[in-house]
């Protein structure tokens, strides 16, 4: 898959469907929204954190939810970046 720098996409929370963000393609949300398109799933981000932030939660991808990241064992998505965690998730910056 190939993201194209400059290029932007409009993303729509989840959680907040009268909300809309201009998201740059090179950014990790904007690589898994291509990466969505080319392999077909579809997946739910939330802007719930985006206040404090700056960033998207990943809700689910290909319906496989997050479990509740409280309890004890519970498994949630990530961003890794050239093979480290991102420190915030989900940047739209």
């Amino acid at each position: 898959m190939t993201v194209v720098e400059g290029e932007t996409f409009t993303f729509v929370p989840s959680n907040n469907a009268s909300a809309s963000y201009t998201v740059n393609r090179t950014t990790d949300l904007g690589a898994l929204d291509t990466a969505a398109m080319a392999g077909g799933f579809t997946f739910n981000a939330s802007d719930a954190w985006y206040a404090d932030y700056s960033s998207f939660l990943i809700e689910d991808i290909a319906g496989i939810v997050n479990d509740d990241w409280r309890v004890e064992n519970g498994h949630s998505w990530a961003i890794y970046l050239n093979g480290a965690p991102d420190s915030i998730r989900t940047r739209c910056k």
